[in-house]
């Protein structure tokens, strides 16, 4: 009688957690190819702490060379100040053809107003490829 290998299927297939900082949690979903990444102000740290957060996570997803549609959830975040986006800016100029290259898709979740809207349009500058901004999380879901 022929003999088969056991499938190599996980019936509890859960994200993997990439990166966690006390101001930014990175989740991906291999089957979908889905990334996650959530920033928050966590022990009450502030924005400098997030974008830290942001950029090294990005950086570790860069590192494993895969294809991805990545959600911000930027919800929870701090509002970051003049400097700390000129730093995410200057990281993001550094990285854009890798994350162009990289990304498939991005949805961008954030509160309303000026503030938001700035970091948001400097996600969406940065991504090269289709990118939904919303403050509802479903409906960036919904678009993407």
């Amino acid at each position: 009688m022929q003999q088969y290998p056991p499938l190599m299927l996980s019936l509890s297939a859960r994200p993997t957690q990439l990166y966690a900082s006390k101001c930014v949690d990175v989740q991906l979903d291999d089957r979908s190819g889905r990334v996650t990444i959530t920033a928050h102000r966590g022990n009450e740290a502030g924005a400098s702490c997030a974008i830290s957060g942001i950029m090294a996570a990005a950086d570790a997803l860069l590192a494993r060379g895969n294809e991805y549609s990545v959600v911000w959830d930027l919800t929870g975040s701090p509002t970051p100040g003049f400097r700390d986006v000129m730093r995410l800016s200057a990281w993001g100029m550094r990285n854009k053809p890798e994350l162009e290259r990289l990304t498939t898709r991005m949805g961008i979740v954030m509160r309303e107003g000026a503030v938001a809207s700035i970091a948001g349009a400097l996600l969406g500058a940065f991504s090269g490829v289709p990118t939904v901004i919303a403050a509802d999380a479903s409906e960036v879901e919904r678009r993407m």
